[in-house]
């Protein structure tokens, strides 16, 4: 049979419910005399198995589809499409002939689907590995920095309580900034304690009584003292009172710190970023207001999740882990965040926790 023909060819075979051929319907490939012996020796040894099973299937289920079996045809093997059905007359055989050529490329193309996934688990398992590694390195460092840090901030305190009287302006100005930013590289090294564990959930809060409004007006004061850019530009507003609250202090101050470097971040030289914190009565409101380029409503969503670098911050240094840290953190206290844009351009980012008040003591 030649190549042209083999593509339109096919078989149609009227057999007993035990499957001896009765009738050759249709024969347009040229099959050895069948009638009176079993169908499936059309299959080649090869695919004897193959064909038997087919046959078991569909006494099974009574109709079977699409099963690839090759047929020796005049020297050369045919690869044909089974179908078969059972009727009141016994059992339908029906195939068509395949293109060796087109089912030899789809064999070749799935074979290379399956080293490619092979070689993909395997790689995988690498990153994986190399992954937890780097998850390790980073927890570690950050560790220990915590202790050289908490030293110089110690110091710096007790060198301006003792010595106060006697610094001059530009001394005491030196001493808070070295406190201010060894407070600062406490903050960084929480954020990477946190971004060590972003793929194991294992984040541990510890709940305490805590000035919320004092968080936030450290944090700004914090930021003024390490931004050049936001010494002038950050502005702060605090609306009514607000009792102690329980939450984890460093988790928000580390909250606060990634919402005021995103802004940073996204603001054009000179534009403010505004800091709002409203108290309310079952909710506390924290809103970080920038006047950048915005975020596309169909960002908003992937912002918080790890790793995630969209629109404009893709020019801008960073691995997007901080927004994700930020919504942890938030959840973990039982609150949310959202995006909303801000009037004029710009993003503004929400973030509502429960007011849960401090027992009193």
């Amino acid at each position: 049979m030649s190549a042209e023909t083999v593509g339109t060819a096919g078989i149609v075979l009227l057999c007993s419910a035990e499957g001896t051929v009765r009738e050759v319907i249709h024969d347009s490939v040229g099959l050895a005399p069948l009638v009176g012996r079993p169908f499936t020796q059309i299959a080649e040894p090869e695919s004897l198995a193959k064909v038997e099973a087919f046959q078991y299937a569909l006494g099974e289920q009574g109709a079977v589809l699409g099963w690839e079996i090759n047929v020796a045809i005049d020297g050369a093997t045919v690869c044909m499409a089974l179908n078969g059905s059972t009727t009141p007359d016994g059992i339908l055989v029906m195939g068509s002939a395949v293109p060796l050529g087109l089912y030899d490329e789809v064999t070749r193309l799935n074979n290379m689907l399956a080293n490619l996934q092979r070689k993909m688990a395997k790689q995988n398992v690498a990153m994986d590995r190399l992954s937890a590694l780097k998850d390790q390195f980073v927890g570690m460092a950050a560790h220990a920095l915590q202790t050289p840090n908490g030293a110089i901030s110690v110091l710096a305190e007790a060198l301006l309580e003792e010595l106060g009287p006697t610094l001059s302006e530009v001394h005491r100005e030196y001493l808070e900034t070295i406190q201010s930013s060894a407070e600062y590289m406490r903050v960084l090294a929480g954020f990477y304690l946190d971004a060590a564990t972003i793929g194991t959930g294992a984040m541990r809060f510890t709940f305490a009584p805590t000035d919320l409004a004092d968080v936030v007006n450290r944090s700004v004061r914090l930021h003024r003292t390490v931004s050049a850019r936001l010494q002038e530009g950050l502005v702060l507003t605090v609306e009514g009172a607000g009792p102690l609250l329980m939450l984890d202090r460093g988790k928000i101050e580390e909250a606060l710190h990634n919402l005021l470097n995103n802004a940073e971040k996204h603001s054009p030289a000179g534009a403010p970023v505004e800091v709002d914190l409203a108290f309310g009565d079952v909710s506390v409101c924290l809103t970080v207001t920038d006047h950048g380029l915005g975020i596309a409503p169909e960002d908003r969503v992937r912002m918080f999740q790890p790793y995630q670098v969209t629109g404009a911050s893709k020019d801008k240094m960073g691995v997007g882990l901080g927004l994700s840290i930020v919504r942890r953190i938030v959840e973990g206290h039982g609150g949310d965040v959202q995006i909303e844009e801000t009037p004029g351009g710009g993003a503004t980012f929400i973030v509502t926790l429960p007011r849960r008040v401090a027992p009193s003591a």
